[in-house]
């Protein structure tokens, strides 16, 4: 088969880690939200060797585990995004389910963690910083405790190998291997897909929630962060003809089955909450070309929209039968 961007050779590696919690979990913001930020929290103490603790000020921010998912600043003589203080992360974290406001002693639930580029070298690190804040704690504080979990098994997504996390930490031999993102595609001809939405899809456009998204609306916003996460963590421009994908898209004929649905993130660092409602459901399209399947496909690994780090835009691509 040939491959749909085959320049786009960019690793991606992705997790599914199931946990049981050990004592009742009380999320106090969208639960992809809280198990990032608890994440960053335990990457920073496990990669940061500075005494100031200074990101903004350290010279190692562009090669440390933590600065560079977590600060992600713009390099020196970037010819993108040189008027942001950021650029996308190259982390990915979904927790399923994503609306639950509790989480009971005994329950399973699954966070999901992708990471792209270069910093699929982290995964270890990122993984020991998760089991670390299930131990120590996570969510809202109740009667002066929060909720505890522990790692049960671990599934690489891509190979479908899944092993005890109890076997793994004492051999875990890179046991989830990166591949290649372009890898991951199958269409060969025009068929029917659905994507299925998972968790809300947040899509703005000239400034404003788009709670109607149409096919050009998913395809630019997806060509975005996969050329971004190309250009920042794979060093490499992809050369994409943009006006020839997006007018593709305006041809397919499409049918939508969405929903509108409101959910609050809470931002530490801001000190406030932020809206993250968006809509979920499917959205069927008829007779898609394989090149934009493909990129959809890809999507799957990457996610579409705002707020994806946390789990938004989380989406299934479904073949007709």
């Amino acid at each position: 088969m040939e491959k749909f961007l085959p320049d786009l050779n960019m690793p991606v590696l992705s997790a599914l880690i199931k946990a049981e919690v050990t004592r009742a979990i009380k999320w106090n913001s969208f639960p992809g939200s809280v198990i990032h930020g608890v994440i960053g929290y335990k990457l920073k103490e496990h990669s940061c060797v500075v005494a100031h603790k200074n990101c903004q000020s350290c010279y190692l921010v562009h090669s440390c585990a933590y600065g560079m998912i977590y600060e992600s600043p713009v390099p020196q003589g970037s010819k993108r995004m040189r008027l942001y203080p950021q650029v996308p992360h190259p982390i990915r974290v979904t927790v399923y389910p994503w609306h639950k406001p509790e989480t009971a002693e005994g329950e399973i639930f699954e966070v999901c963690i992708n990471l792209y580029g270069k910093t699929v070298t982290n995964f270890l690190l990122v993984l020991l910083s998760l089991d670390s804040a299930f131990q120590e704690g996570i969510g809202r504080k109740y009667r002066g405790e929060r909720g505890t979990a522990k790692i049960k098994t671990l599934l690489d997504k891509i190979s479908g190998n899944e092993k005890p996390w109890t076997e793994l930490k004492q051999n875990y031999s890179s046991f989830i291997h990166p591949v290649s993102i372009n890898s991951l595609q199958r269409a060969t001809v025009n068929q029917e897909i659905d994507l299925l939405f998972k968790s809300p899809l947040k899509i703005t456009t000239e400034g404003k929630p788009n709670f109607k998204p149409d096919v050009r609306d998913i395809l630019a916003t997806l060509l975005r962060r996969i050329s971004n996460l190309s250009y920042f963590y794979n060093d490499k421009e992809l050369d994409l003809d943009y006006t020839g994908i997006l007018a593709k898209a305006e041809s397919i004929n499409v049918e939508k089955d969405l929903k509108r649905v409101k959910a609050i993130r809470y931002s530490s660092r801001q000190n406030k909450t932020i809206s993250i409602s968006g809509v979920t459901g499917k959205m069927t399209m008829k007779k898609c070309p394989p090149d934009l399947i493909s990129l959809l496909e890809m999507g799957q690994y990457t996610g579409i929209g705002k707020s994806t780090t946390m789990g938004l835009g989380d989406y299934e691509v479904i073949f007709g039968i």
